[in-house]
C-alpha cells in the first residue's frame, strides 16, 4: 500500500471511529428496544474499525500470529470494546457481555481474513458479498429501526460500500496489469449494471427498487472511478518528472 492509500485509510478511520462511538452512545428511544440482540451490528462495526486501523497503521502488511503487533492490536481493541460497553451505562443503555463478545469476534475475524485472504480478488468478492448481504437483510431493513432522520444512514452506508468496492475493483485491475484491455467507460458501465442488479434483488424479497439507494451506489462508482483516473494521471506525471530528472 503506497503512502497515498495509507493516508486515505487514516482519513476514513478518523471519520469512522468517532461516528461509531457516537452511534453506540445515543440514548436509545423505546421503539428501538427490539426483540433479540444486535450482535451482528456490533460484529460488523468492530470488523470495519479494526480493519481500517490495521490498514492505516500497518498498510499492506498482513497480520502474523507470531507478531507482537497483532496481539497488541487485538488486546487494545478488546479493552476498548469493554470500555465502549461500560460507558453506555452513562447514557441509559445497557452493558452486555454478549455484545462485547461480538465486538471481539469482529476484531478477530477481520485480522484472520487479512492474514488468509492473500489475493486482492478475494477481498473484492468478500466486499461485494458483504455489501449485498447487509443491504438485503432478511425481513425489514435494520436501518428502519432507527429514528426517522437517522434512517438516511442507509444511503451513506450504500455510498461507502460501493465506493470501497469500486476502489478495490480498480486496484485489482491495476495489479493484474489489464487496465488497457477495457476502456474506463466499459468498466464504469459494468459497475453501474452491478449496482442496478443488486438493487433489483429487492424486488425478489418483497421490497421496492429504491432509486435513492441506486443513485447513491452510482454516485460512489463515479467518484471511485474519477479518483482512480486522477491517481493514474498523477502517477504518470510523477514518472515523467522522475525520468526527465534522471535524464538531465
Amino acid at each position: 500500500m503506497n503512502g497515498l492509500h495509507k493516508k486515505w485509510s487514516w482519513v476514513v478511520l478518523v471519520v469512522y471511529w468517532p461516528a461509531q462511538f457516537w452511534a453506540t452512545h445515543i440514548p436509545r428511544p423505546p421503539h428501538l428496544q427490539v426483540a433479540g440482540s444486535d450482535v451482528t451490528l456490533h460484529f460488523c462495526a468492530y470488523f470495519v474499525l479494526v480493519g481500517l486501523f490495521w490498514l492505516a497503521r500497518f498498510g499492506g502488511q498482513r497480520p502474523d500470529i507470531r507478531s507482537r503487533r497483532l496481539w497488541l492490536v487485538l488486546g487494545f481493541f478488546a479493552a476498548y470494546a469493554a470500555v465502549d460497553e461500560w460507558t453506555q451505562l452513562l447514557v441509559g443503555r445497557h452493558c452486555s457481555f454478549v455484545d462485547w463478545v461480538a465486538d471481539v469476534s469482529g476484531c478477530v475475524a477481520v485480522l484472520v481474513l487479512m492474514a488468509l485472504v492473500r489475493q486482492l480478488w478475494g477481498w473484492l468478492i468478500l466486499w461485494a458479498v458483504t455489501v449485498a448481504l447487509l443491504t438485503h437483510w432478511p425481513g425489514e431493513s435494520p436501518f428502519l429501526k432507527l429514528p426517522g432522520r437517522l434512517q438516511q444512514f442507509e444511503v451513506a452506508f450504500i455510498f461507502c460500500g460501493y465506493l470501497g468496492l469500486t476502489l478495490l475493483y480498480w486496484k485489482w485491475r491495476v495489479e493484474r496489469g489489464c487496465t488497457a484491455q477495457w476502456p474506463t467507460g466499459v468498466s464504469l458501465l459494468m459497475l453501474v449494471l452491478f449496482a442496478a442488479a443488486d438493487e433489483s434483488v429487492n424486488l425478489l424479497i418483497g421490497r421496492v427498487f429504491d432509486r435513492l439507494h441506486f443513485a447513491a451506489a452510482v454516485g460512489a462508482v463515479v467518484v471511485g472511478t474519477v479518483y482512480h483516473v486522477l491517481m493514474v494521471q498523477q502517477r504518470k506525471l510523477v514518472d515523467r518528472s522522475t525520468a526527465e530528472t534522471e535524464a538531465s
